[in-house]
């Protein structure tokens, strides 16, 4: 089931400086994810491999695979979250407030997906860009053509034959392998209730924006953001679609209070 809303959580100077002023998003390299599962690379366990598997050089295919992180763009939300019999909002996972919102004084930007998509299927098209719900478990496996994850290598060199581009074309209609690969984490980051949109490109220097002017729902402020950021905030974003986020101290949940009332 798709969202109804998209939560991205980030820290003021960034939002005022670089994203607000173009309402746009950047898709970073899946290295840069906090992930060991994906932003590190991997050495191969050789006896996890036959002699025939060795003798044909697909441990070296298997490796330079494995260092498809840069080239992989990913964006990561949060979405609201079931809790029992009860939904809870996004901008209430109090842990992304702490870890990406730079401790409570950064913004919670609101977006509401299905405008999101339609604002970007051309976008979406033309990078064939994949989304979907992160799941947590423990007992997730990487796919066969993968390496176990058993430490980190600074690099290799890739055999001329491999390409890594071929590599995600053979495997982005793959809906087992891209769950395992890229919309499976650890039961630890369960709190992220994660969605996110990726893709993979050749040249890794090439830049992909998704844009939420149209689909942008509200802003929210953090329990400690400075009101000296108001003013550049105002400057950036209608008054009516920006709402300051309160404490319930009997609940231990957020609530939210609009600047125009």
């Amino acid at each position: 089931m798709n969202p109804k809303k998209l939560y991205h959580f980030t820290t003021t100077e960034k939002a005022i400086q670089y994203i607000l002023p173009f309402c746009k998003l950047k898709m970073n390299s899946l290295g840069k994810m906090n992930d060991p599962k994906e932003n590190l690379l991997h050495i191969i366990n050789s006896h996890n491999y036959s002699d025939e598997q060795l003798k044909r050089g697909e441990i070296s295919e298997i490796i330079d695979a494995l260092m498809m992180s840069n080239e992989t763009k990913i964006i990561s939300f949060s979405t609201d979250k079931k809790r029992g019999d009860d939904i809870v909002n996004g901008y209430n996972l109090q842990r992304m407030w702490a870890q990406y919102a730079a401790n409570h004084t950064g913004i919670c930007i609101v977006i509401d997906y299905e405008k999101f998509i339609a604002e970007n299927s051309k976008v979406i098209e033309k990078y064939q860009i994949k989304d979907g719900c992160v799941e947590y478990n423990n007992d997730f496996c990487v796919p066969p053509s993968f390496s176990p994850l058993i430490g980190m290598k600074s690099g290799s060199k890739k055999p001329d034959s491999f390409s890594r581009h071929d590599e995600w074309k053979k495997h982005q209609s793959n809906t087992h392998f891209l769950k395992e690969q890229f919309f499976t984490k650890n039961k630890d980051w369960e709190g992220e209730s994660e969605y996110r949109f990726l893709t993979f490109i050749e040249d890794e220097s090439e830049e992909i924006y998704l844009s939420f002017k149209n689909s942008l729902d509200k802003i929210i402020r953090g329990l400690n953001f400075s009101k000296y950021y108001m003013p550049s905030l105002e400057s950036l974003i209608e008054k009516s679609k920006i709402e300051t986020l309160v404490f319930d101290r009997w609940h231990g949940d957020f609530e939210l209070h609009s600047e125009t009332k």
